[in-house]
């Protein structure tokens, strides 16, 4: 059964916040949006959208309400959102609010009794809101969490977009409606864990990263063990590679680089015989990720265990020499760090 999900809109709200969440959401459920007063609405990027309702339709018609941040005063000067939300709480229905969103729900008195994750709290309350935020929380249990789920509400702090997203579609019971998200952990510059999490799919600010791994297997002649990408891929869909992927929230480099053999070439090689050959970001490949090159030597009997995944239409054996004739001809992704590999074991 489709369910129905009502965007609750204002003047200056950041719809960037919860952009991804809905798109999501609207493969296989009715997303409507809803607003203050009628006509166009200009959003803080000063795009501007055409609502399919006001705030007094939300109710009966939406299974949840998504709440997104930016600067809600226009709407919490009058409380014209609070007798909705609360409303809405009281029947049970599903109230996610990332960002600014969760003081939204929390002038409403909907999170009292509630934990809630949210940027109105020690450390980061800044002098200039405590004075009138601070009392919305006071019967709030605050969680320095990037998100949390308490009951038939949501909350999320604003660089949580990948967390919240994942989290009300659990709430909604959409997992197995919806493709699987792939969480990555946060790199700083230096490739150390910043403790945020990111989404596969939504561009990284600038200045952090994501880890990508790739495994070259080396023979006992020199030549390297690569794969062709299958034709169905939306990304370089029938060129030659190596093996590899991005390391997923949780993992380190290593295990990663193990998982992606084991996913594309069904090899499954133990950590003490793969090396790390190098680790680096190029920016000229791509921008946001920082590489670990992983190498191993096989012999014949390993290769023979090879069973390709369903992101790989073929495996064969190359030379670099060859590699590096294939990448000159399009055939090969120009990686751009082939002198970092052995050429001869």
């Amino acid at each position: 059964m489709s369910r129905n999900i009502a965007v609750l809109l204002y003047p200056g709200c950041a719809f960037g916040e919860i952009a991804h969440c809905v798109e999501r959401l609207s493969q296989c459920c009715e997303v409507r949006y809803f607003t203050p007063q009628r006509g166009v609405l200009r959003l803080s990027n000063q795009l501007q959208i055409q609502p399919d309702g006001l705030y007094s339709g939300i109710l009966p018609w939406a299974d949840a309400i998504v709440i997104p941040g930016g600067n809600p005063d226009s709407i919490l000067k009058d409380g014209i959102s609070d007798e909705i939300l609360k409303k809405a709480h009281e029947e049970g229905r599903i109230l996610a609010g990332i960002c600014a969103g969760a003081m939204v729900m929390a002038h409403a008195g909907v999170l009292q009794g509630r934990k809630a994750a949210h940027l109105y709290q020690t450390p980061m309350l800044s002098e200039d809101l405590a004075d009138f935020v601070v009392p919305w929380f006071q019967e709030t249990t605050s969680v320095l969490k990037n998100f949390c789920v308490d009951g038939n509400c949501l909350t999320a702090m604003p660089w949580a977009i990948a967390e919240f997203s994942s989290a009300l579609e659990a709430l909604l019971g959409l997992q197995k409606k919806l493709p699987v998200h792939e969480i990555w952990d946060v790199l700083d510059a230096s490739g150390e864990k910043t403790g945020e999490t990111w989404q596969r799919g939504i561009p990284l600010p600038d200045g952090l990263y994501h880890r990508v791994v790739h495994v070259w297997l080396q023979n006992e002649t020199g030549d390297y063990l690569v794969q062709k990408r299958a034709e169905h891929l939306s990304w370089l869909p029938g060129l030659w590679a190596t093996t590899g992927g991005s390391v997923v929230s949780g993992e380190d480099s290593l295990i990663g680089a193990i998982r992606e053999l084991k996913e594309e070439i069904g090899l499954t090689l133990s950590p003490q015989s793969l090396v790390l050959l190098k680790r680096f970001v190029k920016s000229d490949y791509s921008p946001d990720t920082t590489f670990d090159l992983w190498y191993a030597r096989i012999d014949a009997k390993t290769a023979e265990l090879c069973q390709i995944g369903p992101e790989v239409s073929q495996v064969d054996f190359k030379s670099l020499e060859e590699i590096l004739a294939m990448v000159k001809a399009g055939q090969f992704v120009d990686y751009g760090y082939f002198e970092f590999l052995p050429e001869k074991v």
